[in-house]
């Protein structure tokens, strides 16, 4: 962490995959990847300054889940990662 930075207001998205094998949402590292990248492209997108907002997030077929989050720690959930293709999707 920094110290120019309060803790308090750092924000860290988890993006989970649905398992097709266990059907529990693990953490698909190229998957992940890509969701951050729509994550901040939503953001920019859409504006949004408001902590509570970011739960609205639903791009690549991703979900809050409630359950799995934490206040500083939202966690998106899907069941389909639809990110497959995305460099040709942006062009």
């Amino acid at each position: 962490m920094t110290p120019f930075v309060d803790a308090s207001r750092l924000i860290m998205p988890r993006f989970l995959t649905v398992s097709p094998k266990t059907g529990e949402p693990t953490f698909v590292v190229v998957h992940a990847k890509i969701a951050r990248g729509a994550f901040a492209r939503w953001l920019i997108r859409t504006r949004t300054s408001d902590s509570a907002a970011l739960t609205q997030f639903d791009d690549l077929g991703y979900r809050f889940a409630g359950d799995l989050s934490s206040a500083n720690s939202p966690t998106f959930v899907c069941e389909t990662f639809e990110g497959k293709g995305l460099s040709l999707r942006l062009q």
